[in-house]
């Protein structure tokens, strides 16, 4: 039964229109007739703020953070207050500029790339299309490490910029509408999108995009944090405004979609009074405009006061199709990638995907077991009922018939929907031409449940269901490199070929 919240069902309704228009959008482009990207009014993919004071991150000291399977099997976490040192280590290896890639490809911006100029430059986490449109700030209150203010994380100089000074951690807290995890806050790291940064190119796909890589985002935050010695507990569930008057932020152009309370010990003294933040980012773009699907649905998903819903009930499980398959476990030492290796060495495989070996049934299961525990990442709304479940296409992997299947975490087992040759209709299905799945071991989808979410948490659902996805792609990404293999996550496919309707 729908909750009663104040959030209207004509705002549901504008969400749920949007999701169905995401569905279409290759028979139905989402994208204006004769719409065509301009390249030389793209924005920066590193947003910086001209005058305002810049700090370099303090680096961490320990080179290791454990391997991929050890961090997701970690423990709770610990009460110690965070240093300034690891905070920026949450910000820096994961959304940090990394290291200049070159490589042949199929990618229409091959020759480009070899331009300095234009050159692509790795990051940690995955972002759609390599825009990066996210912003992380540090609100560090008057007991966190470092001068009670307001920063914003640099990717490129991997520096905080101080946009204000004074104790708004209060502010932020009270935004979260009653919770931070059961926790003793005072700093907060604070995930917004500058929405221009992808709508220049996807126009009004940007927001289903973005809401994907804030997962993905998070994802890599979860798993960094726990090689800390922490388990980060997201907050989802929170007024809007609120915070982005904080941070001096136009809602329509730039919007808060995550808070990460940060433990630590209490405030001594009397704080000193929040300033408010008036540094302007440099624009590059001379052009800017928003999507006309853009501004509605945001514009949907803002709360107010609205009263923090349950977490999603559990449901029996849906009946097998058949006699599942059993995957075996992949050894220990297959996993060879510290975790802050592998964020470093990720790297989208668009266009170079080659069968020089073949993916083993126990390396497919190992990559499905790490994807699984990227999906129940704990957030403020997300508690045991699932919200999305994974399928493997199986192509080309040693030990398993071709076809398509239900991967079932609890058992370690795929449940087989289809068992037929996979190469055609993966090909079919993949609407660009950078892939020749062929040439693909498998492809890993995942189905959501977004009219449950929709019907429970309210245009929020939509915010939620897309962080789940995202941060089970981001720790795909770094499970397939752990473990010696490429990948390259899509939103492209359509869903006509092996998910079932309702999901």
């Amino acid at each position: 039964m729908r909750q009663a919240y104040p959030m209207t069902e004509e705002s549901t309704q504008v969400v749920r229109e949007y999701a169905e228009a995401v569905f279409r959008r290759y028979s139905q482009p989402l994208t204006p007739p004769g719409f065509e990207v301009d390249w030389s009014d793209a924005p920066p993919k590193n947003t910086t703020y001209p005058g305002a004071p810049m700090l370099a991150a303090p680096r961490w000291s320990a080179r290791q953070l454990g391997r991929l399977p050890d961090l997701l099997a970690a423990g709770d976490d610990t009460d110690r207050p965070w240093t300034a040192a690891e905070v920026s280590t949450l910000a820096s290896l994961a959304y940090a500029v990394q290291e200049r890639r070159v490589a042949a490809s199929w990618n229409q911006d091959l020759l480009t790339q070899t331009h300095y100029p234009k050159a692509t430059w790795s990051r940690g986490t995955a972002s759609g299309g390599g825009m990066y449109p996210l912003e992380i700030y540090w609100v560090a209150g008057a007991g966190a490490p470092t001068r009670p203010g307001v920063y914003h994380f640099h990717t490129a100089h991997r520096a905080w910029q101080r946009l204000a000074n004074g104790d708004h951690a209060s502010a932020i807290s009270d935004a979260c509408l009653g919770d931070t995890g059961g926790q003793r806050a005072d700093q907060f790291l604070v995930v917004t999108v500058r929405f221009w940064k992808n709508a220049y190119k996807y126009h009004n796909f940007c927001y289903h995009v973005v809401t994907q890589d804030l997962g993905a985002l998070l994802g890599s935050w979860q798993l960094i944090g726990r090689g800390l010695g922490r388990q980060l507990r997201p907050v989802l569930w929170f007024a809007d405004e609120t915070i982005n008057t904080r941070l001096g932020l136009v809602t329509e152009s730039e919007s808060a979609l995550a808070v990460v309370p940060l433990p630590g010990p209490p405030p001594t003294g009397n704080p000193p009074a929040a300033a408010a933040v008036r540094a302007a980012r440099f624009e590059r773009s001379s052009r800017a405009f928003q999507p006309e699907l853009l501004a509605p649905v945001h514009r949907a998903t803002l709360l107010t006061t609205e009263a923090r819903p349950a977490a999603l009930p559990v449901e029996p499980p849906p009946a097998p199709h058949g006699t599942g398959l059993a995957l075996p476990e992949l050894p220990a030492q297959r996993w060879r990638t510290d975790l802050s290796a592998a964020l470093r060495r990720r790297r989208s495989s668009f266009g170079q995907f080659s069968r020089g070996r073949r993916l083993t049934a126990a390396e497919l299961g190992g990559i499905l077991r790490c994807a699984a525990a990227g999906l129940a990442f704990p957030t403020d709304l997300t508690g045991p009922a699932p919200l999305a479940r994974l399928h493997a296409v199986v192509n080309d992997v040693d030990g398993l018939p071709a076809g398509s299947y239900t991967y079932e975490p609890a058992g370690h087992r795929l449940t087989p929907v289809r068992v037929e040759p996979m190469a055609g209709l993966l090909q079919r299905a993949y609407e660009l031409n950078n892939y020749n799945m062929e040439q693909v071991a498998a492809v890993l989808a995942i189905s959501g449940r977004l009219a449950e979410a929709l019907d429970h948490f309210g245009p929020r659902g939509y915010r939620l269901l897309n962080a789940v996805a995202g941060s089970s792609a981001q720790v795909t990404y770094l499970a397939a490199t752990s473990s010696g293999w490429g990948a390259a996550p899509s939103s492209g496919w359509t869903t006509r070929c092996w998910t079932r309707r309702s999901d």
